[in-house]
């Protein structure tokens, strides 16, 4: 249905492995076999023209679930191609998607090189001919773009095929140095107390938040002056309120005193008309954002004058209260000046991706300037594009409030397109009078990326401080396998019910599913940490690569650590494998070793 709207306008112009590509008459495709399931695809413009450009990959349906891209919510897992459509540019998802199997196989990968500006990307089933269909709409501003595609026959899983799609778009760029302090668990002020945060609560739970086993605290909305309310008509000046932060440089020192790394959120490109400096940029007519949830205007990035302030103001925030970096948000809204008329300065930069990057070029030198070790700079989904991985050191999953699936999902989708940045979880928040489980299925979701809590230490139960404690600690020992280690997943339209990572002989495993088997390969692995993030006793481990009998080292323990059971057994393998059956409470852990 799809490529019938564009009937004569889509011609054929060869094949890819399995898949039909078609274009536009103004382009030229040049396809190139790279060997094991691999084409790159040299787009050219045969003739400099205004008018959009379109390419399209089709490929047979075969045995596809599921179509991923990134940056992406609440999504339909294969819709059909007259339902999926999203808008890419460089703080909007990216140029990418793997169409798989059930068993999370790559049948279609495709990467464009088309990374700093913008299109749109149509998908979905073709009903009437059992197909998948990518169509792609751009403006081609260069003389050529690449297609990096990945047929069925690389054998490939979801993890390996995005990796070398994400290589592909990032093309060179490098990543941000990461500081020491971007692995530490962190408290988030955010769902905590959302815009009531203020000097006199954070050191009274500064304790507490140690305790629990963060040691870096984001100050979330709310610090600045005008920052109450809903909306966003008071920013733009980016000054403690004096109320809440008297001395903000005095509470960043005393946090430091105790041990926590601190970093503040800001909103750049947001100008409100209660803030000062709107006077300076009113005459810029800067795009206003309606509702009561936003009530603010967008600066334009195309102005160097608008880049210079921007830069000025993260500097003079870094060293002025001598934070430890910052968390950048709602980047994304530039995207409302593609389109429009560039500004009349002689300066100005025409295309809004440009722009973009060239501001955070600005921002990351003015940060910088006077720091031996980078800042953290932390960006959210869906800013998920591998080159602005030399912008910012930190990716978070997108907001996602107590949803511990959408939370597991988002982790491990920032994961795939990481390219070497540290994952953030969203901030965690769970009822503190339910059951200490409410608790323990927000941490074990988030297990796999750095775990942000957000909900105010004092106000937590005992029991429940017990499973922060307890599985922080955990996460804690073994974090360099979480976040450095190699990723095996459970299928992703399941939404990943089992992770696996596992580096230096060590693996570690969430099941997040009932009757999941989890497998442990003796040849490369020895000892294995399972989260039963499931309301099941039972927890079923394979063990391949033994023969005859092998000797195992039991110990499980409830989600607060009280309740330990150790054993040791002689387990008989038939055909160099043995399974057991292990004993392991609801939301508890597991670790075996061999």
């Amino acid at each position: 249905m799809l490529l019938d709207r564009y009937e004569g306008v889509l011609l054929s112009q060869g094949h890819a492995g399995n898949g039909e590509l078609l274009a536009t008459c103004d382009l030229h495709l040049e396809t190139t076999e790279m060997g094991e399931g691999r084409y790159v695809v040299t787009v050219r413009r045969d003739h400099r023209i205004d008018d959009e450009s379109m390419i399209a990959i089709t490929v047979p349906l075969g045995g596809a679930v599921s179509f991923w891209h990134p940056g992406e919510r609440d999504c339909v897992p294969l819709p059909p191609d007259w339902h999926g459509k999203k808008r890419i540019s460089l703080v909007q998802s990216e140029p990418m998607g793997c169409l798989l199997d059930v068993s999370d196989n790559c049948l279609l990968g495709f990467g464009f090189s088309l990374s700093v500006g913008e299109l749109t990307m149509q998908y979905g089933v073709d009903e009437e001919r059992r197909l998948f269909s990518i169509l792609l709409r751009f403006h081609m501003r260069r003389e050529q773009e690449h297609l990096l595609i990945i047929d069925v026959a690389a054998c490939l899983s979801i993890v390996d095929s995005i990796a070398q799609l994400n290589e592909f778009i990032r093309a060179g760029h490098g990543v941000m140095p990461i500081p020491r302090y971007a692995y530490d668990p962190v408290f988030s002020t955010w769902y905590a107390c959302l815009q009531n945060v203020s000097s006199a609560y954070l050191l009274a739970e500064a304790e507490g938040i140690l305790q629990l086993g963060c040691k870096s605290v984001f100050i979330d909305d709310g610090w600045q002056m005008y920052g109450s309310g809903r909306g966003y008509a008071g920013c733009g000046d980016w000054i403690p309120d004096p109320e809440k932060f008297p001395d903000l440089k005095d509470t960043v020192a005393k946090l430091h005193e105790k041990g926590l790394s601190v970093v503040l959120w800001v909103a750049p490109l947001l100008v409100g008309e209660r803030s000062s400096v709107w006077s300076h940029v009113r005459d810029q007519n800067p795009i206003y954002l309606d509702g009561a949830d936003l009530n603010t205007h967008v600066l334009d990035p195309r102005r160097a004058s608008v880049r210079a302030l921007i830069a000025r103001m993260c500097r003079r925030l870094v060293e002025t209260y001598d934070i430890d970096g910052l968390k950048i948000d709602f980047l994304d809204q530039a995207s409302c000046y593609q389109g429009s008329r560039s500004p009349s300065e002689a300066d100005a930069l025409n295309d809004v991706g440009v722009a973009m990057l060239k501001l955070l070029e600005d921002i990351r030198s003015a940060i910088t300037l006077k720091h031996e070790t980078s800042p953290l700079i932390e960006f959210r989904s869906p800013y998920v594009n591998p080159l602005l991985g030399s912008y910012a050191n930190v990716l978070r999953a997108s907001d996602c409030p107590a949803d511990a699936i959408a939370n597991r999902c988002g982790t491990i989708n920032a994961r795939l397109v990481a390219s070497g940045r540290v994952v953030d979880s969203d901030m965690l928040v769970w009822d503190t009078s339910a059951q200490s489980a409410a608790c323990a299925q927000q941490i074990m979701s988030s297990f796999f990326s750095v775990p942000q809590l957000s909900v105010t230490p004092s106000l937590i139960p005992e029991e429940q401080q017990s499973v922060c404690r307890h599985l922080l600690s955990i996460w804690n020992r073994y974090r360099h396998v979480i976040l450095e280690g190699q990723l095996r997943l459970g299928s992703q339209a399941l939404s990943y019910p089992i992770v696996n990572a596992a580096a230096d002989g060590v693996q570690v495993t969430g099941i997040y599913s009932e009757h999941t088997i989890v497998d442990m390969d003796a040849r490369e692995v020895h000892h294995l940490v399972v989260l039963n993030a499931t309301n099941s006793c039972t927890t079923t481990i394979r063990i391949r690569g033994v023969d005859g009998h092998v000797g195992l080292l039991i110990q499980t323990v409830d989600a607060a650590g009280y309740r330990e059971r150790k054993t040791s057994i002689c387990q008989k393998s038939v055909n160099g494998a043995t399974v057991i059956s292990i004993f392991v409470e609801p939301f508890g852990v597991l670790d075996l070793e061999l």
